[in-house]
């Protein structure tokens, strides 16, 4: 199993633990991260690409400037991002379809667990750093 980091933020207390337990049950290191603001600084300091889990809905709103500043700073864009629902959520259209732009997949918890677990698996693999180095995957629009 890969020894890398995987990073989830989420606003709420209910989905981090959820998916922290999950991952580690699987092996994974897990870094919870509450905020969007703290990941950012976290993950542009961040010494190799990872693996970051996140929310797609923000207390505050509006998630496309988020994307835009992920997408736009090379430290950032060096990671995998995936979107993870929690259960009983839905994703309002324009989110997902902002998503879709930047390549980001969305998971449900519901229904996607699998299908979650093994994008992680391949994304967190020996290649994720070659593969980010080289565009793969990297967040582009």
């Amino acid at each position: 199993m890969s020894s890398q980091t995987i990073f989830v933020v989420s606003p709420r207390h209910e989905l981090r633990t959820r998916l922290c337990s999950l991952l580690e049950e699987h092996g994974y290191t897990v870094a919870l991260i509450q905020s969007s603001v703290s990941a950012t600084a976290i993950l542009w300091e961040w010494p190799s690409p990872g693996v970051v889990l996140f929310s797609p809905i923000k207390p505050e709103g509006d998630i496309a400037p988020l994307l835009s500043v992920l997408t736009q700073d090379a430290l950032l864009a060096r990671h995998v991002y995936l979107a993870v629902m929690a259960e009983g959520h839905t994703l309002p259209r324009q989110v997902r379809d902002l998503l879709h732009g930047y390549d980001i997949p969305v998971f449900n918890l519901a229904n996607d667990l699998d299908a979650l677990l093994l994008e992680v698996a391949q994304v967190a693999g020996s290649t994720l750093p070659a593969e980010a180095a080289s565009g793969a995957r990297a967040l582009s629009r």
